[in-house]
């Protein structure tokens, strides 16, 4: 299960939409409230079935966005800008989330299946999380000097043949 976190303010752009006039902080205050409970209910939820493991999303978003700055060992990931930096928590898009926020990701739900069920599955290492997106720990060193190329997606026409149902 998911549960997202309940102060979205911040979270996809750098600009407060409450500070800037454009959500007024009531309506921002009723959001919060309204995801908060539907969070509990969703904690209930798991709690009481031995079939349902809690992914907590939300302890992660606190634990990225409470300190002044977060870190994976040693490297700061910027939290604000939009970007296809490795070191950026967001994709420049602004919606996807980059390599290590994935990794961080992948961990809270293998950590989940694991507790509550013995998965037995190893979580990513800070180490493996950072060479997946091309950082080295202790800063921002790629760990290639190769510059990433700009890909252009063509379709696997194999894929669409073997799934083409029309």
């Amino acid at each position: 299960m998911f549960i997202g976190g309940n102060d979205f303010r911040g979270v996809f752009s750098s600009v407060d939409p409450i500070a800037a006039g454009f959500l007024p902080q009531e309506l921002a205050d009723a959001v919060d409230q309204g995801i908060a409970a539907f969070d509990a209910q969703i904690r209930t939820l798991a709690a009481g079935s031995n079939r349902v493991a809690l992914a907590d999303v939300d302890a992660l978003v606190n634990d990225i966005y409470s300190p002044k700055h977060f870190k994976v060992s040693g490297v700061e990931i910027d939290r604000e800008a939009a970007t296809d930096d490795p070191s950026g928590l967001w994709l420049a898009d602004g919606l996807h989330a980059g390599t290590v926020a994935q990794g961080l990701l992948a961990n809270v739900f293998v950590n989940a299946m694991d507790d509550e069920f013995n998965a037995q599955v190893t979580p990513l290492t800070p180490h493996a999380i950072l060479q997946n997106a091309g950082l080295r720990e202790g800063g921002h060193t790629p760990f290639s000097n190769t510059p990433i190329q700009k890909r252009t997606w063509v379709p696997d026409r194999a894929f669409e043949t073997r799934f083409d149902r029309g």
